[in-house]
């Protein structure tokens, strides 16, 4: 039912106003098995037929997929012409070694990075010569290239928040030092995006933010990801998975993220990031309501 939402009334002029058709962008994950590469080879046609507007690639924690992002990257770009951004983040490596790292991509052409901080490992300290915070680290990447840098945010909240404002305060110090726009961390309550954005505006953080859908292909495993990243999960979502077949269980996740785009598309935001957890069928099903195929 969502190509009916392309089309919205509004009270105002008692005329009918059609949103414009949103885009899409698209994140990968470099596969780490044999099981992982053949999802990924599957999936990789399919979702390029989707034709999204850019590409990132996903950067493991401590670094733990690097080689793996650059070379999946330099595939999507030399091979698809796609306009790919690798994650690039700063725990657990010198400014000297990221500065290399981030080079290889200069020379690949790479005009596009998501800049992240990345998860501390239990017990972890920064050594002297590393970046500590994705501030820090976006104005770094500046001195390297002119990208154009994409940051994190957190509608909802990051597990390391002291305070409720951190959300805020932290993506204004991004902003201040260079960051181009924020794709947000997952969300299933779509007010509370809806209202981060508007926190966002009334504190005249002037960064585009992007909302991040994260589809449930995997409701066990994704929903257990999703709570120790802070996400909200609400009773009523677990709920509409109990006791579902597979096959079940995948059309409750279209079905939910279908209608959390029908909700953002119909409050005027024109393009979405999807996390594809590699995979193209529930990415397909939302390209086909909105007439993007």
């Amino acid at each position: 039912m969502l190509k009916e939402g392309i089309v919205s009334r509004f009270a105002r002029d008692g005329r009918t106003r059609c949103l414009p058709m949103p885009s899409i962008s698209l994140e990968f994950f470099p596969p780490r098995t044999s099981a992982a590469e053949s999802l990924l080879a599957s999936s990789l046609a399919p979702l390029l037929e989707l034709s999204p507007k850019f590409a990132t690639v996903s950067y493991g924690a401590g670094g733990s997929t690097q080689s793996g992002t650059f070379e999946l990257v330099k595939q999507l770009v030399q091979d698809h012409g796609i306009d790919c951004g690798p994650h690039i983040s700063c725990v657990g490596m010198s400014q000297d070694a990221l500065g290399q790292y981030v080079r290889q991509y200069v020379d690949l052409g790479v005009k596009r990075i998501v800049a992240l901080r990345g998860d501390r490992p239990n017990g972890y300290a920064p050594s002297a010569g590393e970046y500590t915070a994705s501030s820090d680290l976006v104005v770094g990447l500046k001195g390297i290239a002119d990208f154009e840098i994409a940051v994190g945010c957190y509608p909802e909240g990051h597990p390391d928040d002291v305070r409720a404002d951190d959300r805020f305060t932290y993506l204004q110090k991004k902003a201040d030092a260079g960051a181009d726009f924020a794709i947000s961390q997952m969300f299933f309550e779509t007010q509370n995006f809806l209202d981060f954005r508007e926190h966002c505006a009334r504190r005249r953080i002037g960064l585009p933010v992007l909302p991040g859908i994260m589809p449930i292909h995997d409701a066990k495993q994704v929903l257990a990801f999703a709570a120790k990243c802070g996400t909200v999960i609400t009773s009523e979502l677990r709920a509409r998975f109990a006791g579902k077949t597979p096959k079940e269980q995948f059309a409750v996740a279209t079905d939910i993220a279908l209608e959390q785009v029908r909700t953002l598309h119909t409050e005027g935001i024109e393009h979405v990031h999807i996390y594809t957890l590699d995979r193209h069928e529930i990415a397909t099903e939302i390209c086909r309501a909105l007439d993007l195929i």
